[in-house]
């Protein structure tokens, strides 16, 4: 329970006070526009995510994805 623990916690923490960098653009299979979002986390069915103005965490599975565009290298 430790790491996962604080690490949802600090998470909530940033979605909270709006300290996340929308740093990628989600498209739906839906046709709707593309989204800017926070990623959080993905494994092999999900993407857990935070859209841009909303302060809810969403999952949505790879099979509605049409593309998911880095807009932003958060690493450099």
């Amino acid at each position: 329970m430790g790491l996962g623990y604080v690490d949802g916690y600090r998470m909530n923490q940033k979605i909270h006070h709006e300290k996340l960098e929308f740093n990628y653009e989600l498209s739906c299979l839906d046709n709707k526009k593309p989204m800017k979002i926070h990623l959080i986390a993905s494994n092999a069915q999900n993407y857990f995510y935070v859209e841009e103005g909303s302060k809810r965490v969403k999952i949505t599975p790879l099979t509605a994805v049409k593309s998911l565009e880095i807009l932003e290298n958060p690493r450099n």
